[in-house]
């Protein structure tokens, strides 16, 4: 498994748009190739965290093009530019 967290940081102000934004995307997001799951968390001064778990490194590279779709659906609401890490060592524990 290969996970990638990115950052992203909306106006507050924004923030009632931005799960209408999410519904929106969802369906596309849901049908990249490899992504096994994923997450969007944010708080209330904007600040929130993509977390996507895909079967392999190579399956989150070939989604690069189609994501930057997706986050152009953001972009009328985002502060700036959102920030990606990586981590290709993932251990999923559950309670």
């Amino acid at each position: 498994m290969y996970v990638r967290v990115t950052s992203f940081e909306v106006e507050p102000s924004g923030l009632a748009k931005l799960s209408d934004k999410i519904a929106k995307i969802a369906p596309i997001a849901k049908t990249l190739p490899g992504v096994v799951d994923i997450y969007v968390a944010w708080r209330g001064d904007g600040r929130g965290v993509v977390i996507a778990a895909y079967a392999s490194e190579e399956a989150a590279k070939k989604a690069v093009a189609r994501l930057q779709a997706v986050w152009g659906e953001l972009a009328d609401l985002l502060i700036s530019p959102p920030r990606t890490d990586a981590f290709e060592h993932v251990e999923h524990v559950k309670g």
